[in-house]
């Protein structure tokens, strides 16, 4: 974990870290829907040996096309393989969109390229 990522407590009692899952693999695609303006989708895939997990996209404040992903630690397990399909989608308007963006996750940064979606 970097430093500048903290472990948080949940107000409905789980931690939020970066994310631990098991195979994780990323998807990124630019949309444009204007001649000047794109938004951006991210997915990722990946599994835990235990349920139920949450997890979501973080934007990282202050570095542009750089996200994490993060997970919500369950306060009970259920043994039970479970696979993870989380999305993102970007506010519409990017004006900006580089090629390649960058996902942070507990094993470190993954350069992602930013694929055409739609027309």
């Amino acid at each position: 974990m970097t430093d500048t990522v903290k472990v948080q407590q949940n107000p409905g009692g789980g931690v939020s870290r970066l994310c631990t899952a098991q195979g994780l693999a990323y998807k990124a695609f630019r949309r444009r829907y204007s001649p000047d303006s794109f938004v951006l989708s991210l997915v990722a895939s990946g599994f835990y040996d235990t349920a139920p997990w949450e997890l979501t996209f973080v934007v990282v404040s202050g570095s542009p096309n750089k996200y994490q992903l993060m997970e919500t630690v369950p306060s009970h397990f259920f043994h039970l393989t479970t696979f993870y399909t989380p999305c993102f989608c970007s506010h519409y308007g990017l004006e900006q969109l580089a090629n390649e963006i960058t996902i942070v996750d507990s094993f470190g940064e993954h350069v992602v390229h930013v694929e055409a979606f739609g027309g």
